[in-house]
């Protein structure tokens, strides 16, 4: 049995050359460089989640006025409290 599935995909003419050239300029089919451009896109969608927490963690940290200087003394102390309720 294969692990591979053939897909159909309608895409406007211009988006097909522009696969047909990133393919022959990397030397791949097109069917090879689809894995490697959703692999990119997850990445992407990755680093974008990650921007947006670090955004959040910077917000609130401002909200409860706690500085850089403060996060190496909080997880200590969050450490300990977690080795003594266990």
């Amino acid at each position: 049995m294969s692990d591979e599935k053939t897909l159909t995909l309608t895409v406007p003419a211009v988006v097909a050359e522009e696969f047909d050239r990133i393919a022959l300029e990397e030397g791949v089919s097109v069917g090879e460089l689809l894995p490697e451009m959703l692999k990119a896109y997850r990445v992407k969608v990755a680093q974008q989640r990650l921007r947006r927490l670090q955004q959040y963690g910077a917000r609130r940290a401002r909200e409860l006025g706690i500085t850089e200087e403060d996060v190496p003394r909080l997880i200590e102390e969050y450490r300990r409290e977690q080795r003594e309720q266990a």
